[in-house]
């Protein structure tokens, strides 16, 4: 594996776009980490670099057409090909009940744990059973449409709405639980809980970790959309449901521990500026101590927060000797060889100002 590879695997870098539907960190640390996950990751890893194997001649062979096709042809010489490889079983046009009844356009794809269900399920079409051994529903658009917003036509309809609501439209009337969104380059995995909100997704580009031969991109993509971990165990239990569940309570302790050290972190910059005699504070400054201590914490959130998530420009070498995450990794190497940093040092401070002010100049902070 290159040296590029196993830092876009270490670290998670340009590997998905997480909105909302999972914690980050989960899915950049503890998802690869954990013992309970870590044989899974590895395995996606592997089966990541199989995909691009996969993927890489049949983009070549249709790379010209992808965006000309309609979306039946798209359908055919694309989406079909990757769910086949992925493993799933599914029926096209399905006819849903629920959608019957309202005259609404029918999911492009219900998607079964094998092909013997698919079948059974076809007999009890038109009625509300038909999805009951379904798992997950499929919606596909043309090549590189947007996702989020409804496509241009003078003619007001449900083919023509927002992808993502008619996602979770479909969604809720099956009672699926897991949704696929895709316009073959862009592909988005949804929840029942969430779809509604319209922006809470897991996507991943395709396109991307083709061309740019991504295995992270290609792992995460084999782990989230693969059939296998749609379809639940002899316990009854999904990857995908188990990783929401363990994301969303990793999360919510985070937020706790947050809380929790901020609260602290606060206490410590303002004691730092109460403390010093020579600052020669009184009670009466405690109101703007208080309130510009918190401005001060806020903006260190802010600069953690937009240098981890890409935000700030961290590929640039001279913000990125001046950012905020090199003077923590800088004053955790002191700590580990044992240098103590005097209460009233100035050194830090100075890092400090020397950052805001080259953010200022670049209108970051």
């Amino acid at each position: 594996m290159s040296d590029l590879t196993t830092q876009q695997l270490k670290l998670g870098l340009s590997s998905h776009n997480n909105n909302y539907l999972f914690s980050n960190h989960y899915l950049d640390n503890i998802l690869k980490e954990r013992d309970a996950w870590r044989n899974q990751w590895h395995a996606a890893v592997k089966h990541g670099r199989d995909l691009l194997l996969f993927l890489q001649p049949l983009y070549e062979q249709e790379r010209n057409q992808l965006p000309d096709y309609s979306e039946s042809q798209l359908e055919e010489h694309w989406f079909k090909p990757i769910f086949t490889y992925l493993g799933h079983t599914y029926e096209g046009q399905a006819k849903i009940p629920a959608l019957q009844e309202r005259g609404v356009k029918f999911p492009d794809y219900v998607f079964f744990p094998d092909d013997a269900t698919r079948q059974t399920a076809v007999s009890t079409q038109k009625t509300d059973a038909y999805v009951n051994d379904a798992l997950a529903v499929g919606e596909v658009k043309k090549w590189g449409i947007s996702l989020d917003r409804k496509l241009k036509s003078g003619q007001v309809n449900f083919d023509n709405n927002n992808p993502m609501f008619q996602i979770d439209y479909y969604l809720r009337a099956t009672g699926l639980t897991w949704g696929i969104l895709s316009n073959g380059r862009v592909w988005r995995l949804l929840h029942k809980d969430s779809s509604y909100k319209l922006d809470v997704y897991f996507e991943l580009d395709l396109e991307e970790a083709i061309t740019k031969q991504n295995s992270a991109i290609a792992a995460f993509f084999v782990l989230f959309f693969q059939q296998a971990n749609f379809r639940p165990d002899a316990q009854g239990r999904t990857f995908l449901q188990e990783a929401l569940t363990a994301s969303t309570r990793y999360a919510q302790e985070l937020e706790e521990d947050l809380r929790d050290n901020a609260y602290r972190a606060l206490e410590h910059l303002i004691q730092g500026f109460i403390e010093p005699d020579r600052n020669n504070l009184t009670a009466d400054d405690l109101p703007a101590i208080y309130d510009n201590s918190l401005y001060l914490l806020y903006r260190i959130i802010f600069l953690f927060y937009g240098e981890r998530r890409g935000l700030l420009p961290m590929g640039n070498p001279d913000y990125a000797e001046r950012s905020l995450t090199q003077l923590a990794q800088d004053i955790a190497d002191q700590l580990d060889k044992g240098r103590d940093f005097p209460l009233t040092s100035r050194l830090l401070w100075c890092r400090l100002e020397e950052l805001w002010l080259f953010g200022i100049s670049w209108g970051l902070v």
